[in-house]
């Protein structure tokens, strides 16, 4: 998230990512925990081919952004009470929905996601969905199923993916599949008691690679690919000190403040790498790391305080600017890669020693 305090302008970093090679799903070889962390180095001109910075104009003060979305021809902006639309160079050109309580507005608002072949925006509400074309029309709208709050909202194939596992005080479901109508295609019932714990955790715990979706899960220790109505084991997690103990939180003894969980945040994924962020409770910091799917091993790229922004991979291509994902698009059978930062701490990187000292592949393309 980013905290503007001020007008400025914004950056949208476009990574176009370097082609994968094809793997073989026969096995599980996959086995992801912090305990096997290395501290290692990977540049980000090791995983891509390119890098695009597309300036947003400050028509709208942007406060604070949630999560952003790109097809071929347009941007859109969550900014938590809002979803604005640019266009693909940067310019400002509507508001799609508004969160609050007059006509037409959402109470709230979660998640949203577009169908790249239509570029129709389906948005999450409290426990509704509501369907607009790129235009900003209201297409349609249908309750959720059951009239649920879901934790995340994802379209893939002419189908909508719901994550249920909004909380660890556990819902019923861990995913639910429907078709761009609402009707519900396929689910998994959650495995575990239901509990209640102070953790509290809301997350899109769906991710796309390799032309498939995949679901992780707080709990479970499985990651899966959703395929032809099946969920087939793709990757595990090793039930350590840093995963929730599922026999503290059903005995009600688990305590946020003495435990060493890492709390997973969020998952992306491409042909050769996973990048997950996490969330250390007991100090509040933040762990940012890729597991290297090709070399099977699991590297740490940072670890910061909740309010560092320049974090990540170490650029080397054009300047001191650090990348992390927050999210990933294809375009034209193109992969990318985004991220997004506030042209003010750019502003502050210009001015400090470390950029006066900055050796890259390409300086003339430094985007300060």
């Amino acid at each position: 998230m980013l905290k503007i305090i001020e007008p400025c302008i914004l950056l949208v970093l476009l990574i176009l990512l370097s082609p994968g090679c094809n793997e073989n799903k026969s096995e599980i070889s996959i086995r992801i925990t912090p305990s096997e962390l290395l501290n290692e180095k990977i540049y980000l001109k090791d995983i891509a081919s390119d890098i695009k910075y597309i300036p947003l104009d400050d028509h709208v003060i942007l406060s604070t952004i949630r999560s952003t979305d790109i097809c071929e021809d347009f941007i859109l902006i969550d900014t938590y009470t809002s979803i604005l639309k640019y266009d693909i160079e940067g310019n400002y050109l509507m508001e799609i929905c508004k969160v609050g309580n007059a006509p037409g507005e959402l109470s709230r608002q979660y998640y949203f996601d577009i169908d790249n072949s239509t570029g129709n925006i389906y948005i999450l509400g409290r426990n509704i969905i509501k369907v607009y074309n790129k235009n900003g029309d209201l297409l349609r709208q249908f309750p959720t199923y059951e009239s649920r709050i879901f934790s995340g909202i994802t379209f893939f194939n002419d189908r909508l993916y719901f994550s249920d596992n909004s909380t660890l005080q556990l819902s019923d479901y861990d995913w639910l599949v429907s078709d761009a109508m609402g009707n519900i295609i396929d689910f998994k019932v959650n495995a575990f008691e239901n509990f209640s714990t102070e953790v509290s955790i809301r997350s899109n715990q769906f991710f796309e690679r390799n032309n498939g979706i995949y679901y992780w899960g707080h709990l479970g220790d499985t990651i899966y690919e959703l395929r032809n109505g099946g969920a087939i084991p793709f990757a595990v997690y090793i039930q350590d000190e840093y995963r929730f103990n599922i026999n503290e939180l059903l005995n009600g003894e688990y305590d946020v403040v003495t435990s060493d969980t890492w709390m997973q945040n969020d998952m992306i994924g491409t042909d050769k790498f996973l990048f997950l962020r996490y969330s250390h409770l007991k100090d509040f910091s933040k762990y940012y790391t890729v597991y290297d799917i090709q070399n099977k091993r699991f590297v740490l790229l940072d670890k910061a305080s909740s309010y560092n922004w320049n974090v990540g991979l170490e650029n080397g291509i054009d300047s001191n600017l650090k990348f992390f994902p927050k999210s990933k698009i294809r375009i034209n059978n193109k992969e990318y890669l985004v991220d997004w930062i506030d042209a003010m701490y750019v502003i502050n990187e210009v001015n400090s020693d470390n950029f006066k000292d900055m050796k890259t592949d390409f300086p003339e393309r430094n985007p300060c």
